[in-house]
């Protein structure tokens, strides 16, 4: 992992954060095809144990600083609820509907933090954010406008999941002030591999090897999509960084549609194509 003084390095930034937005993306994908046998909240525990156990090696390393005492222990309990609901989230609504339809929804998440950063962070937005904000927000609805009818836990998953990433992503501002990075991922791998344990065996259905091994797999590509995501920062300015995340899209629809068969919507194109224009929008107001 690259630390805050990396080198600045333009290329080696554009290719971390193509290869993160890929690692994402065959997740997105691995945990659909998982869940048409296996329960959501069973492949949330699976994906957080077994995140941990990848994490485990660099936390005892003599040069790591890591330590489990904390003076903010409301704080990372507060981050961790916040992590298990994003997930959680996030699972079911890969289970229930269209991948390219859930990352979409997925790319609010800054819209969110808009409001969020100015509740917490005391970060008041102009009225071009605010304006640009609400816009995004319109493609959400837009996405939606063919499928309220319908409306579904999967749904509701699907908008609470950029949410509650928002909210993480607040918490962490806050609390990389005081607390060390490696002590944040192992307090927050620790306390919610332990909430969603009892979950996972109340939902528990026999699996086999393969999905067994499909799922350490996962864990493994996404803490290596998070790692490479922020080698990516801090690597190359959020402007030139930012716009590439929005390829995982791409990724996805790709890959939904030579396996799942899934051709995404007019409204959903539409809908993405507002949300990532209004989210490029702030970056660029922000500087």
């Amino acid at each position: 992992m690259a630390k805050s003084g990396a080198e600045p390095n333009h290329s080696t930034a554009v290719a971390l954060v193509l290869l993160a937005g890929a690692g994402f993306s065959v997740v997105a994908a691995v945990v659909k095809a998982v869940s048409v046998d296996l329960h959501p909240f069973q492949l949330v525990f699976l994906r957080t144990f077994f995140g941990l156990l990848w994490v485990t090696p660099f936390l005892f390393r003599r040069e790591s600083g890591f330590t489990l005492a904390s003076g903010r222990v409301g704080m990372h309990v507060l981050r961790t609820l916040a992590g298990i609901l994003a997930m959680g989230s996030a699972f079911y609504a890969y289970s229930a509907l269209p991948l390219a339809l859930v990352i979409s929804l997925g790319f609010s998440t800054p819209l969110w933090m808009v409001g969020l950063a100015w509740l917490f962070l005391e970060e008041r937005p102009g009225w071009l954010a605010i304006l640009a904000t609400l816009a995004g927000f319109g493609g959400v609805l837009i996405m939606g406008q063919t499928r309220w009818e319908g409306f579904s836990a999967g749904w509701i998953a699907a908008l609470a999941s950029p949410f509650f990433e928002a909210l993480v992503l607040v918490l962490l501002k806050r609390m990389t002030t005081t607390e060390p990075i490696l002590t944040i991922i192992a307090t927050y791998g620790i306390l919610s591999a332990l909430f969603w344990l009892p979950v996972a065996v109340w939902v528990w259905h026999p699996m086999g090897g393969q999905d067994l091994l499909l799922m350490i797999v996962v864990a493994g590509v996404a803490s290596l999509s998070q790692a490479a995501t922020i080698n990516a920062y801090a690597r190359a300015p959020a402007t030139l960084v930012t716009p590439l995340y929005y390829v995982r899209l791409l990724f996805i629809v790709i890959i939904g549609y030579f396996f799942f068969r899934e051709v995404p919507s007019w409204t959903t194109c539409l809908g993405a194509v507002i949300i990532i224009g209004s989210n490029l929008f702030i970056i660029h107001h922000k500087g």
